[in-house]
């Protein structure tokens, strides 16, 4: 082996002894939890993912069953559903079967990278639906909602709802911070790329942040006669792929126990494409060194 060769070892090793020397810094990342809520009306309020149910019946005889669903999803959908059915000698009665569902998700999410402080713009997708059907006297509603803030401030929101009284159905939408003609045609209402800003953290930032959160609701009520409702909200956040083609190094954390929907700069659950622990940078760095090694052994061996 070449003096050279010796030189370097003995280099990229003192090198490595020092970095498996430097104590553990802020390597986890911290951010808030997930809040979903899912109940029905006389029915259990569940604060966790999955399904609340409820079967009602009148409050006497031959006065009807009403049946809510509301669901919450850990890949950000919410939606619910109601049906009721009242025979015409109840309905007018404050007895008659009636129910409501409702299914809300707050998700908070945070963007990490090599600078605090920076202002990274984001983009989201939704698409929320709603409808209702009042037969012979019931009143039915549906609405699903997918709200967005930055900064602790709301920015936008995506809103669409249909209300029936009897027989007579209306259909409403509304949005907010959303650019005009982004609107897509389809189920309910949609959106695309609909663009708002969050502010970064350090990459090795231990703080938890609240700033940025989104919330994601689908709810309906059936009052007095026969009818259904249903609705739902499912929202995408992405970092904006072309800011992050020249600021690379940025990435999207979201709530504990999310499945991060499909995006530019998402990486899955708390997210995986955060600061390497110290053990995995020490191991990737022998490897560099050994391919850095390897021609020049060879070269010492064919000159010996």
């Amino acid at each position: 082996m070449s003096k050279s060769s010796h030189s370097s070892m003995v280099t990229v090793f003192a090198g490595l002894v020092a970095l498996s020397a430097l104590p553990a810094l802020g390597w986890t990342q911290i951010v808030p939890t997930a809040d979903p809520v899912n109940t029905a009306y006389g029915g259990p309020v569940n604060f966790d993912f999955g399904t609340a149910q409820v079967s009602n019946g009148g409050g006497g005889p031959d006065e009807g069953t009403a049946v809510g669903i509301a669901t919450v999803t850990p890949d950000l959908v919410t939606s619910v559903s109601g049906s009721a059915v009242d025979p015409a000698s109840s309905q007018g009665s404050r007895l008659a079967a009636h129910t409501s569902a409702t299914a809300t998700l707050y998700y908070y999410f945070t963007v990490y990278g090599p600078s605090a402080g920076v202002s990274v713009p984001l983009l989201i997708s939704a698409t929320a639906g709603a409808s209702a059907n009042g037969v012979t006297g019931s009143t039915a509603d549906g609405a699903g909602v997918v709200s967005w803030a930055a900064n602790g401030k709301v920015v936008g929101q995506l809103n669409t709802g249909v209300t029936c009284v009897g027989a007579s159905c209306t259909a409403n939408t509304s949005t907010l911070g959303v650019p005009a003609g982004d609107e897509i045609a389809g189920k309910g209402i949609s959106i695309e790329n609909v663009p708002f800003t969050t502010t970064s953290l350090a990459a090795n930032s231990t703080t938890p942040s609240y700033a940025s959160y989104a919330e994601i609701e689908a709810g309906g009520t059936l009052n007095d006669g026969s009818g259904s409702f249903s609705a739902f909200a499912d929202p995408v956040i992405e970092i904006d792929p072309g800011w992050l083609a020249t600021h690379p190094g940025y990435y999207l954390v979201f709530s504990s126990n999310v499945t991060a929907p499909a995006g530019t700069g998402t990486g899955p659950g708390t997210g995986s494409r955060g600061v390497p622990e110290p053990g995995t940078l020490l191991l990737a760095l022998m490897g560099i060194a050994g391919v850095m090694l390897w021609p020049r052994r060879r070269v010492a061996s064919a000159a010996a």
